[in-house]
């Protein structure tokens, strides 16, 4: 006898529903108004993140989430535009992703360049 209450259905290019036991997984996409990024949130929304999307293309990103939010999931998606040579920024920036996600689980960020990070101490 199966219990079909603990199944959740998905519907193909659905994500399957959030539960509480089951939240939404969150992330940070940067560099995500073309190319790569695009393509990755594109996927990561469809296998049910809620994104935190930033670039210096306000107008890019806006249209991507735009996109998301329509053909994937409302709320699924959201804009950030940032440069991210403007180290100062970052601190409030990431407050604010955080509180607007609702949390956020640890992620990485493989498109930095060495010119990109600051030199430590020594």
């Amino acid at each position: 006898m199966s219990d079909s209450s603990s199944t959740r259905v998905q519907t193909p290019g659905r994500p399957v529903p959030a539960t509480p036991l089951q939240p939404r997984r969150r992330g940070i996409i940067i560099g995500a108004s073309d190319g790569l990024g695009a393509a990755l949130a594109r996927r990561l929304a469809r296998e049910g993140y809620t994104l935190a999307l930033l670039a210096r293309r306000k107008d890019k990103l806006e249209v991507l989430c735009k996109e998301l939010n329509t053909s994937v999931i409302a709320g699924c998606a959201y804009a950030y535009a940032h440069d991210v040579s403007r180290y100062e920024e970052v601190p409030a920036l990431l407050r604010r992703i955080v509180a607007d996600l609702a949390g956020l689980q640890p992620f990485r960020n493989p498109a930095t360049r060495d010119s990109m990070v600051p030199d430590g101490p020594g």
